[in-house]
């Protein structure tokens, strides 16, 4: 049945497909409708999608005739969900259906338009607020109509629970539903009618006519643009295949059982949102009260081991992850001064907020915002009043910015920069006299010497001092489940853990929220371009949320009130550099940087920032002048003094010069084992580094002295199976293969993917990622039968991972199809080849990318040797002059299209680079958004 509607979908697409290139708009909804018929049998859901894709297209083109059957047709996907429950379906008046229908769209456009009415009289939380509140209004009267339709009231007492933005009361245009279902009872029996019922409210829900849904395969933007839809990436109560891992339905008891370490681990995200972000919306409160009851019972358990509460723990981990994503990079990347991440900045105060609130004593009933959130922990004295009053104003305008942007990510920033560069050159080149040396002038700079720390950036506890501020001093590595990333200027806290460490569950659910659109539909998105006045927010906004987050880190090492006497705001001007070196503002970032350090000559983390500018903009010679000014201020051994020959090393591994490299992070590394003894987590990072960059440099023998000390001493410390140690073995495998040691190799490369297994699991793409060098040394050592079953298995956990649209997906089959073509398995390998090359067409979309090269140079190859195999030696050589032939007429109509696009008047000439619509990047290896598959050290991420 599945081939069969499968086939059927194939014909459709192919006959829509010729229908919009001849902009025929009725044949276009006769199809859309036909592809909603084949899916109505076993997907009545999808099938509704469908058929509100054709009633959009009929509205846009004004069919109206054929506007009306559809929405009958919108009766039958509900009657068909009845069906599939067994659940009689009672009399229908279609006309009622319809009208209702029609008075529920109507409603939502009602709301819509008010919007943007309502955003010229409020801002931020106001019209947050407006907006969720209507939006509960019609989710109840969908809500009624969905359980009036059945005819019955379901098995069980319920309550549906709203969650995320609208959970908590902050939603935009944008925002999506997630929710979640408090029953009584867990018999089947009910199960299954809630499920129905659910089912039938998606229905409901795709029926106000804002659930996008793509028409091809391939990703064809949806006919309607995504609105109030359920998120299904998100939290629903039956999870998707790329949802939660939990089913959202059930008593007040097990649904708080996710709060227990054991389940929250797994999913952080979806535990948090029903620990701290969940709102009533439909049925009975009291099971709502009952599950709120249940959640504090557990989240106040006190600990065995360290005899706090859960909650407390709990929190204080959380906030210490979050701080550390928030910690700004400092290394050049392919799109500096072009798009800036709002993510953080989003992130940081919503989340951090929350946690704080369950430190202190959440979930509280119906303060589930984050501006109440702040008035809650005002009035328990963790917030000063001022302190709250800022952080309420960074929200407002966060909100501002977002609402602007449409919830976009990422925005583009090349055309306010290129415009702010000009005002800047135009200051520079009429002031008499500069007001401070430019650090464009080497001796000028030279002449500055030593720089200070800023007195604001001191005020009301923050931590600024060497001996206190270890946070910006030593290096560490990148989240879990990647390669080591080189070094971070934060540093580890006084006990040797890192402060970027966040649980592996946190780092996956954030991995997972972060992946940015493949294919047509990344070439489709357009960003967001701001404005210098949301430049001006941007800067308000850093003031309020550095010294928040500055004291988010101290909060967490002391556990201490450390906001209770904070303003939470920051004036000086290492504060405002600091915000403008952060939305890659460097002209702006460097003349405040100046200013600061002639207010504050002593200062070295001062210095250590400073060079960490220069060093995002590849200016590594006078990042290392920095560095060294850092260096010559540090009165003592210690994580400050480590980290800056940390960072002058890597510098040098920027500018090539490895055996330089290796000098400067020994020096590190006799620093820590000064300060921290041979056997501590710092002393094997530094290990790591000179063995990894020894390695670069060709000195084979020390990088395997090195790494194996490396791994020996996080061996002792943290035991064989961390993510560390499975880095480690990769890296020693690494080195063998390279000597020509290819049982050693084999050996560290198994150990790699024993551990990542014990440690992620066997079916994480983490695995599949250390599987990768095994299978590629088994098929360069001509063992093709344990390449083959190695790519096998890369090929099932990265589809599932990342999807079939991906080019991760479009590498692991070229991999192995290559595989299959050496074992001689020509027939398989041709048809694997074949889908490596419709994945790398329809999502990398550059006939020249190396991949779409690759592939196709290794498809011809085996066509070619099947027909040499299969046609006598005359056609064999007819065959291959067919072939030539016909490269050869594709090469002159390339060329013929070259020359008419060479000839374009000058209003038809393509827009420059620089001014072409913004793509996200692509995925490659551990799926993060901009990590690229090379060598840590040939990496441009690999973080100071």
């Amino acid at each position: 049945m599945r081939k069969m509607v499968a086939e059927e979908m194939t014909r459709l697409e192919g006959f829509l497909a010729m229908a919009e290139t001849g902009s025929d708009y009725r044949e276009q909804v006769a199809l859309i409708a036909q592809m909603g018929d084949v899916h109505l049998v076993n997907e009545p859901i999808t099938a509704s999608r469908l058929y509100n894709c054709a009633i959009a297209v009929a509205r846009k083109h004004e069919i109206y005739d054929e506007i009306d059957p559809l929405f009958v047709k919108l009766t039958q996907a509900e009657l068909r969900v009845c069906a599939i429950h067994n659940l009689h379906s009672h009399q229908i008046d279609s006309d009622k259906y319809v009208a209702t229908q029609r008075k529920r769209q109507q409603e939502l456009q009602n709301i819509r338009a008010n919007y943007e009415l309502k955003r010229k009289q409020m801002e931020g939380f106001a019209l947050q607020a407006w907006l969720s509140n209507k939006i509960d209004t019609l989710l109840r009267s969908v809500c009624k109509d969905v359980f009036s339709f059945t005819g019955a009231p379901p098995l069980t007492s319920f309550a549906i629970l709203l969650l995320g933005d609208y959970g908590r009361n902050e939603a935009t245009p944008h925002s999506a539903l997630e929710l979640a279902i408090v029953i009584s009872s867990t018999s089947l029996a009910s199960l299954e009618s809630m499920r129905m019922c659910f089912e039938l409210l998606q229905v409901r829900i795709a029926n106000l006519g804002e659930t996008a849904h793509g028409l091809f395969n391939h990703g064809t933007v949806s006919p309607v643009p995504k609105g109030l839809q359920l998120e299904e990436s998100g939290s629903i109560p039956w999870a998707s295949k790329r949802g939660s891992l939990f089913r959202l339905v059930d008593t007040p008891y097990h649904l708080a059982l996710l709060q227990e370490q054991r389940f929250f681990d797994l999913d952080v995200a979806a535990a948090m949102e029903m620990a701290m972000g969940a709102r009533f919306l439909y049925g009975e409160k009291k099971l709502m009260a009952a599950y709120q009851t249940e959640v504090n019972r557990i989240l106040n358990r006190s600990q065995a081991a360290s005899s706090t509460m859960l909650r407390h723990d709990r929190a204080c981990d959380l906030i210490r992850s979050e701080a550390a994503r928030f910690r700004p990079l400092y290394n050049k990347a392919s799109d500096d001064e072009k798009y800036f991440d709002f993510r953080p900045i989003l992130a940081l105060p919503h989340k951090t907020i929350r946690y704080l609130a369950l430190y202190f004593g959440g979930p509280h009933v119906d303060k589930t915002s984050a501006r109440d959130l702040v008035e809650v922990l005002v009035s328990k004295k963790c917030f000063s009043k001022k302190g709250g009053s800022n952080l309420k104003r960074a929200l407002e305008l966060i909100d501002k910015v977002r609402v602007a942007s449409g919830d976009q990510p990422r925005f583009d920033i090349r055309r306010v920069i290129r415009d702010m560069k000009e005002k800047y050159r135009i200051k520079r080149a009429t002031a008499a006299k500069p007001a401070a040396p430019s650090c464009d002038d080497d001796e000028a700079e030279s002449a500055e010497g030593a720089a200070g720390g800023s007195a604001a950036a001191a005020e009301d506890g923050a931590d600024t001092s060497a001996a206190e501020a270890p946070e910006e001093a030593k290096s560490a590595e990148a989240g879990e489940g990647g390669d080591a990333e080189g070094a971070s200027s934060s540093a580890g806290s006084d006990n040797g853990e890192k402060v970027g460490d966040a649980s592996a569950a946190e780092v996956s659910a954030s991995e997972e929220q972060s992946k940015p659109p493949q294919g047509e539909e990344a070439s489709k998105s357009v960003l967001f371009s701001i404005t210098e006045d949301h430049v001006e927010d941007l800067v308000e906004i850093y003031k309020v949320l550095i010294p928040y987050w500055k004291c988010l880190t101290k909060f967490n090492k002391q556990r201490s009130d450390v906001f209770e006497k904070h303003h939470l705001l920051y004036t000086d001007e290492r504060t405002i550099a600091e915000a403008y070196f952060r939305l890659c503002m460097y002209d702006e970032a460097e003349a405040h940087y100046l200013q600061a350090v002639e207010e504050n000559p002593e200062d070295s983390t001062l210095m250590n920032e400073i060079g960490m500018m220069w060093n995002k903009m590849a200016q590594y010679d006078k990042s290392i002048t920095w560095f060294q000014k850092t260096v010559d201020l540090i009165r003592r051994p210690g994580p400050e003094l480590s980290g800056a020959y940390t960072n002058i090393g890597m510098c040098y591994v920027h500018k090539k010069e490895y055996e330089e490299a290796v000098e400067w992070l020994k020096k590190a590394l006799k620093v820590d084992e000064e300060v921290h003894g041979e056997k501590h987590p710092h002393v094997a990072q530094d290990h790591h580094y000179i063995g990894k960059i020894s390695h670069r440099a060709g000195l084979l023998a020390d990088a395997v002295l090195h790494l194996k000390k490396a791994l020996e001493i996080h061996v002792g410390i943290r035991g064989e199976y961390s993510p560390e140690s499975g880095r480690y073995n990769n890296d020693l495998g690494t080195v063998y293969e390279e000597m020509g040691d290819t049982d050693a190799a084999l050996e560290h490369y198994n150990s790699s993917v024993r551990i990542d297994e014990h440690v992620w699991g066997e079916n994480h793409e983490n695995v599949a990622k250390r599987m990768q060098p095994l299978a590629r040394l088994h098929a360069s050592s001509k063992q093709y039968a344990e390449a083959k079953a190695e790519y096998e298995r890369i090929v099932r956990i990265n589809r599932k991972a990342y999807g079939e649209m991906h080019e991760q997906h479009a590498q692991d089959l070229y991999s192995y199809g290559v595989v299959l073509w050496k074992m001689g398995a020509l027939e398989t390998s041709l048809g694997t080849l074949r889908n490596a090359l419709d994945v790398c067409t329809r999502v990398v979309e550059d006939e020249g990318h190396e991949l779409t090269r690759d592939v196709r140079k290794a498809l011809a190859a085996v066509e070619a040797e099947l027909a040499q195999k299969s046609m006598s030696p005359e056609e064999y050589e007819a065959w291959k002059r067919k072939m030539a032939e016909e490269r050869e007429r594709q090469n002159q109509l390339k060329a013929s299209v070259l020359m008419v696009e060479g000839g374009r008047s000058e209003e038809e000439v393509v827009p420059a680079a620089e001014d072409e619509e913004p793509r996200e990047p692509k995925i490659l290896g551990s799926g993060m958004v901009g990590k690229s598959n090379l060598d840590v050290f040939e990496d441009d991420f690999f973080d100071l």
